[in-house]
């Protein structure tokens, strides 16, 4: 059983393979018996909405713009009613894919990383993050991930960087990071 409820985030470029960790490492926590939920972002609200609208090319927004959607959604992802804050305070660990590294990396080059930073200092920091690295360091997007994760580990967040490459062993190498915060 865990010690407290957590905030645990999964990221990866690659949305399969982000897919699959999520979903693994859930049902590696209730067979060890830690209560706890799966979500996500962009949320499947409003907001969220406009956000994937944008992240598939159907919705042309300013990337300032873009990246104050990103906020919004997260407050109410964090904030509403049966929201990821509300989960924690009912002792439900959480097991988000895809917050703040996915939409830092998504606007690296598009906004100041420093107001990015700024505009997101009401936005819950996970206890860990858990990047699934894709393998191709030389990937413009990769490229964006690991600047985004260099970033965000300056202002204090636990991003741990798992080698993607081989997913069964990303896998055991998740859950046991994981072990170290929750048992």
């Amino acid at each position: 059983m865990s010690k407290q409820a957590k905030f645990l985030v999964v990221e990866s470029a690659d949305a399969g393979a982000l897919e699959d960790l999520a979903e693994g490492l859930y049902r590696w926590l209730h067979e060890k018996g830690v209560p706890a939920e799966r979500t996500g972002e962009p949320t499947r609200g409003p907001v969220g909405a406009l956000v994937r609208l944008a992240d598939q090319g159907r919705l042309r927004v300013d990337p300032a713009a873009l990246a104050l959607l990103h906020v919004a959604d997260r407050l109410d992802h964090l904030n509403a009613p049966g929201g990821i804050q509300a989960a924690l305070e009912e002792g439900r660990t959480l097991l988000c894919a895809g917050y703040m590294l996915a939409s830092l990396a998504s606007l690296w080059g598009e906004v100041d990383p420093a107001w990015w930073a700024q505009i997101h200092a009401r936005c819950r920091v996970p206890d860990l993050t858990l990047y699934l690295e894709g393998g191709d360091p030389s990937s413009v997007r990769e490229a964006k991930y690991a600047q985004a994760v260099e970033r965000l580990r300056a202002l204090g967040h636990e991003i741990a960087v798992v080698d993607g490459t081989r997913p069964g062993e990303a896998l055991a190498r998740c859950r046991a990071r994981v072990s170290q915060i929750l048992f």
